[in-house]
């Protein structure tokens, strides 16, 4: 009995991590039929649980940081992701999905990057709401052109491009979209700990383990471990 729970488990945890890597929670479900029925279910709630427990765990840290925010479609409703990059040392620091975007509300994400990323420059483009809100969340704040942004903001779009599959299969109707945050928080995770970048030669701070799987497989570990305890 032992042995099927953990394999029923690793099966997940794979589940999650095709999940993570792009594919909808369908094709997911139909990649894992051979091995277990109808699982898109228990991947959606093991990345649920987990994306809390991992943003407690990997939380990053750099003096400088690229912002930006982009819309994004959410079962027909536009919101605003805004993302916060690592120059330097190319990880992502901070993933949130907003309502709104204006002044206050990159007041509070500023804020956030300071306080819980140790975040002191943002670099950002033109965006009028930015000045203010370096300003009140104590930012140095360096405008920069579109061509300086191109690099970064690839990365961006990257994550953008994995939320339109997200928005396409698991339509979000709660007014707090907290679902998504779990998936942003783990999404996170993964790309800066555990996911292969060709430019960098792997993840920007990587968890032990020689290929994109292993490092999955101890990132979820480490989560577990601290759910657990």
């Amino acid at each position: 009995m032992f042995v099927r729970e953990r394999t029923a488990r690793w099966i997940i945890f794979y589940g999650v991590y095709l999940y993570l890597s792009g594919l909808s929670l369908r094709r997911v479900s139909a990649a894992l039929e051979p091995f277990a029925e109808r699982c898109w279910t228990a991947v959606w709630l093991w990345v649920r649980g987990l994306g809390s427990a991992v943003e407690v765990l990997f939380n990053p840290r750099a003096a400088e940081a690229f912002v930006d925010e982009t819309q994004v479609w959410v079962h027909g409703e536009a919101w605003w992701l805004w993302v916060a990059y690592d120059i330097h040392g190319k990880a992502v620091l901070r993933l949130e999905i907003k309502a709104i975007r204006c002044g206050l509300t990159a007041y509070w994400f500023l804020k956030r990057l300071r306080l819980e990323n140790g975040v002191r420059t943002v670099y950002t483009d033109g965006g009028s709401w930015y000045p203010w809100a370096a300003s009140q969340a104590r930012l140095r704040h360096v405008v920069i052109s579109l061509e300086e942004c191109n690099p970064w903001q690839r990365v961006i779009e990257t994550i953008k491009d994995r939320l339109k599959a997200f928005n396409i299969h698991f339509p979000c109707r709660c007014r707090e979209k907290r679902h998504i945050k779990n998936f942003l928080s783990l999404y996170k995770a993964y790309y800066n700990h555990a996911r292969h970048h060709t430019a960098l030669g792997g993840p920007p701070t990587p968890m032990e383990g020689e290929t994109e799987w292993l490092r999955f497989k101890n990132l979820i570990r480490e989560a577990m471990h601290h759910t657990l305890n």
